[in-house]
């Protein structure tokens, strides 16, 4: 298989959407902040802050599934989490880079200041080991799709595949569960969450009106 990564949404898009949040952050830091309106702190500042808040939510494009012909498998893949690690690195270096161009203090001097500050870098840290333990964990968990079946795997349960002629219903609810209910009677409920998928269940939705198998 030659699997190509697709980003989940259209990457002209998710770069605007991350340069209209730098434009807001921009003009609440130039309301809030001595500088001038013109200003490379509050540009680099501003920068940094939306790249960081980029390994959390898709601006800029960080998520990405696999396309191979009319295959496409729904996985966590390393390239996404190479992209946000470079994000983890890139936003700490263009906030430094703003402190050049600022005389006021960055960091706070009151101690109730600092403490929230200390909480906020323990909440980061916290929720970023969160998401490359659940990377690892998760990473060989995939929801796949072909002209003949489904096919997932769940590393707990191991793998398994439904033929699309013996699907009587396949949607997607609440954005993160996947129920597949076969003519048989048979169901399966597959839950994206536990498969770090979550981000992908639109697409998935949409996967399956596209070939047909969308049935309520």
């Amino acid at each position: 298989m030659s699997w190509k990564n697709k980003a989940l949404e259209k990457a002209k898009i998710s770069w605007g959407a991350y340069f209209v949040v730098v434009i807001g952050f921009y003009h609440f830091l130039w309301h809030y902040s001595n500088e001038p309106y013109l200003s490379w702190f509050n540009l680099f500042l501003s920068m940094g802050i939306v790249m960081i808040l980029g390994l959390f939510i898709n601006i800029p494009p960080s998520e990405y599934y696999q396309v191979d012909g009319s295959k496409i498998r729904f996985q966590t893949t390393g390239l996404s989490m190479k992209i946000k690690f470079i994000y983890l690195i890139l936003g700490p270096i263009l906030i430094l880079m703003s402190l050049r161009f600022t005389d006021e203090a960055f960091f706070s001097t009151d101690i109730f200041s600092i403490i929230f500050e200390i909480l906020g870098l323990l909440m980061f840290l916290s929720a970023m080991y969160m998401q490359i333990n659940k990377y690892l964990k998760n990473r060989n968990d995939f929801i796949q799709f072909d002209e003949q079946k489904i096919t997932w795997q769940d590393d707990q349960t191991g793998i398994h595949e439904v033929s699309n002629a013996d699907l009587k219903s396949a949607i997607v609810k609440a954005k993160k569960v996947l129920h597949l209910e076969l003519n048989n009677g048979e169901k399966h409920i597959i839950k994206l969450d536990e498969l770090s998928l979550t981000a992908y269940a639109e697409v998935i939705g949409k996967e399956l009106h596209n070939r047909g198998i969308a049935k309520p």
